[in-house]
């Protein structure tokens, strides 16, 4: 008798222990298969779409192109779901780091991310676990035309019951992008959603089965993700990807030969740090969307920027600001007096002049959004900022 209490006790603690260990690990999962975007556009669209991935090659568009190039700003209303008392969500800081990793992986498309009116902050404890499909509630009441809408949430299942990292809902015909908070901030979950809101499919294809792509390319442009310059991924994982990034699987595909996929492509479900880079043909898939379907998707918000060798790395800190003045942040080599000039979003001039230390005060603006240009004599850039 005594032998069988002491067994039961011992099974007890052993299910406790696992329980606990599971719940400390908690396994979350990337996104769900997803729609492709480029099925649903007609032949015109898709020859336009062509013509543009084209004109992003032949040009060679991007941060590695020292001609001059058309910046397109990108307006990123941010909501974070916090405990109905205020506590919890994402700090305005987090956020601000996302954005700046986010603006990082897509440089090369030409884009960058700004926030939009500042961040929304919802009160609400109900809408802190967020089921794929049952987002109504969430964004019914909070939801910005004509911007891309992030949300950020403590917790989102899918159908299945399992905790994702987010998603992109394009079932409801809006510019909408929903993140667990813990994934917005791992370096490339958010790229890999919003690489899914411009048209990009998973590396393994619109699935979660494998792919029939075959390893030698054959069938690249109608099989995987559709591009031919994304290896052939049978299905990455944690199981597969060490801690290196290296591919550890065998699977080999319909003519035996062994996959050799790209772990660090964001579109990938490998490991999250792993995760770093796109093509340079999704490159130019998502710039060619984005150039063929901004007029549909955003209003007029973007900026465009003419640079050359010079100001193009110019940054402005902190954004939004937070104690009246524009700090200035350039190469070092650039030791000149900027010119500078403080306009509203309608392109009015607020107030303009000279910078020789690397600080503008904007203490005289209304709280709002603003952009500044910033210039010498041979090259000018246009940055947004909230005040």
């Amino acid at each position: 008798m005594k032998i069988l209490q002491k067994t039961y006790i011992i099974f007890i603690i052993l299910v406790f222990l696992i329980s606990a260990s599971s719940y400390g690990q908690e396994i979350v999962g990337h996104d769900d298969q997803i729609t492709d975007k480029l099925a649903n556009l007609d032949e015109h669209g898709k020859k336009l779409l062509k013509e543009y991935q084209q004109d992003y090659l032949t040009l060679n568009i991007g941060k590695s192109s020292s001609s001059k190039k058309q910046k397109f700003l990108i307006p990123v209303k941010a909501h974070v779901v916090r405990d109905s008392d205020g506590h919890g969500g994402l700090s305005n800081n987090s956020i601000q780091s996302s954005l700046e990793d986010l603006n990082y992986i897509f440089e090369d498309v030409n884009v960058s991310f700004y926030l939009f009116d500042g961040i929304e902050f919802i009160n609400d404890s109900s809408l802190n676990q967020i089921i794929k499909g049952n987002e109504g509630a969430l964004i019914n009441d909070h939801y910005e035309e004509g911007v891309l809408n992030i949300y950020f949430t403590d917790k989102i299942l899918n159908a299945t019951n399992t905790s994702i990292c987010g998603y992109n809902a394009d079932n409801l015909d809006k510019n909408i992008v929903i993140l667990k908070n813990s994934c917005a901030v791992n370096g490339s979950s958010m790229a890999h959603e919003i690489g899914h809101f411009f048209s990009l499919l998973h590396t393994h294809g619109n699935g979660n089965n494998g792919t029939e792509e075959l390893v030698d390319g054959s069938n690249c442009d109608t099989t995987g993700d559709g591009l031919c310059d994304t290896p052939a991924d049978p299905g990455l994982s944690y199981d597969n990807v060490d801690e290196d990034c290296n591919y550890m699987g065998d699977a080999t595909d319909a003519n035996g030969d062994y996959y050799s996929p790209d772990t660090g492509n964001v579109m990938s479900y490998s490991r999250k740090s792993c995760r770093d880079h796109f093509s340079t043909q999704q490159y130019a898939r998502m710039y060619a969307y984005y150039v063929m379907m901004k007029d549909e998707i955003f209003d007029e918000f973007e900026v465009s920027t003419t640079t050359t060798e010079g100001l193009e790395n110019v940054k402005i800190y902190p954004n939004p600001v937070t104690d009246g003045q524009i700090h200035i942040q350039r190469d070092e080599f650039l030791n000149e007096t900027l010119q500078f000039e403080v306009t509203n979003l309608s392109g009015q001039i607020l107030f303009k002049g000279f910078s020789n230390n690397d600080l503008i005060n904007v203490n005289r603006l209304p709280s709002g959004s603003y952009f500044i240009t910033l210039s010498n004599a041979e090259t000018k850039v246009t940055r947004r900022f909230i005040k």
